[in-house]
């Protein structure tokens, strides 16, 4: 018992310690393309990193909206369930004691809120195609020493 909790004390500390450390962003600098040609390309860009992130926020909604409808359907059975249940107690409320009323279940919507976001790379592709530039660099954002 006693190894169990100096283990778990260790790993408590290891996650504690790692989530203190330094916060790296990439950031990115843009030189956009000589021509007018390549100008023009990256309008082109813009208009599909629009509808990419518009896409997106599309999905975010609809998979929104799905974790509701599932949540109001689960919440749904439990009260057939408990109404099932309050009948059952009637009859014999010493074999069958009265249940607790349902409650609404948490809906979580934080993986629709975390979907892949692939428009920014998308971008940056598609800006280098028309002859652009960019340069990456590592920006510590937070527990910077």
């Amino acid at each position: 018992m006693r190894h169990l909790t100096f283990y778990s004390m260790v790993t408590a500390l290891t996650l504690l310690l790692t989530a203190c450390g330094p916060q790296i962003k990439t950031q990115y600098d843009y030189t956009p393309p000589a021509s007018s040609e390549g100008m023009q390309c990256l309008s082109s860009c813009q208009a599909a990193s629009t509808q990419c992130q518009a896409d997106l926020e599309y999905r975010k909604g609809q998979c929104r909206a799905d974790a509701e409808r599932e949540a109001e359907f689960e919440f749904r059975q439990r009260q057939v369930n408990y109404q099932i249940a309050v009948g059952r107690s009637q009859v014999d409320p010493v074999k069958y004691p009265l249940p607790d009323r349902p409650q609404k279940p948490y809906v979580s919507t934080y993986h629709c809120d975390n979907m892949s976001n692939t428009c920014e790379a998308q971008y940056r592709t598609c800006y280098r195609s028309c002859g652009g530039q960019i340069q990456e660099r590592q920006v510590c954002v937070a527990n910077c020493e």
